[in-house]
């Protein structure tokens, strides 16, 4: 979505073992350098589930991919604006499994003031609700 001078993307990149995952998240970010390409000069903000811990699986070939087209257009996680806290998105209490799924990527004309990871009494999703102001 372009907002005047905001490239906006909501993302669901698909989880590990879904048939072409690869293919699947080469043609998403393929789409996204390409508006990006289009808008040069735009805020851009790129938000969702990205089904990677991007911060432990870096070295994963879903995580290269993500990264590098990042890296390529100066994208940022709102998490690195905050180091050294532990981020939760995603938490399976019955498994016992927690981890950063969900991220929130900007150029530098975005300014970061806050992340928030809310944890509701009812939620509706393994996935906790993510606000970045």
């Amino acid at each position: 979505i372009a907002l005047k001078d905001i490239l906006v993307f909501n993302v669901y990149m698909p989880c590990a073992g879904t048939p072409s995952r690869l293919d699947i998240l080469e043609d998403t970010l393929a789409d996204i350098a390409y508006h990006i390409d289009q808008h040069p000069g735009k805020a851009v903000i790129i938000g969702g589930d990205f089904n990677i811990n991007l911060s432990v699986d870096y070295s994963s070939q879903p995580a290269r991919l993500c990264l590098d087209v990042f890296a390529k257009y100066n994208l940022i996680s709102a998490y690195d604006c905050f180091p050294g806290n532990n981020f939760v998105t995603y938490r399976n209490e019955k498994l016992g499994h927690e981890s950063l799924l969900d991220y929130v990527f900007t150029n530098h004309i975005v300014h970061v003031d806050d992340v928030c990871i809310y944890e509701p009494d009812l939620g509706f999703s393994d996935h906790l609700p993510l606000c970045v102001f």
